[in-house]
């Protein structure tokens, strides 16, 4: 009866310690490339949700922008007229021709960046 078992025994080893092999295997060859191919797919399905939200934000802004455009244009031009008024008020004081064109490239200037921070033309309209 001893010699039995121990012949037995030594088959069921065997085969456990195949089985360890061949699932090791398994895992190797079959399930470690896939976890590879669908941890990088949900990386890149994550990255290109956070495109999406992004190009939104951004079209998001630009419909408000193309919304205040008249408002902003109106602005502009109403700047463009009190540089004007400006301009007659500081030609015709004593300061003469000389503060007048201080002052003249002053508010040109102001009025150049007053026009750089609203609605740029380039942009597509939305």
């Amino acid at each position: 009866m001893n010699l039995r078992s121990v012949t037995f025994r030594r088959p069921a080893a065997l085969a456990v310690i195949a089985g360890v092999v061949l699932a090791l295997l398994w895992w190797k060859f079959a399930w470690e490339p896939q976890g590879a191919e669908l941890s990088s797919a949900r990386r890149d399905q994550q990255q290109e949700s956070a495109n999406l939200y992004t190009a939104g934000q951004k079209l998001g802004h630009l419909k408000h922008l193309a919304a205040i455009a008249p408002k902003l244009s109106a602005l502009d031009q109403k700047l463009a007229a009190v540089l004007s008024a400006s301009m007659a008020v500081l030609s015709s004081s004593a300061g003469g021709a000389a503060a007048a064109s201080f002052w003249s490239r002053a508010l040109s200037l102001g009025a150049m960046a007053a026009r750089c921070l609203r609605w740029p033309s380039f942009w597509p309209a939305v």
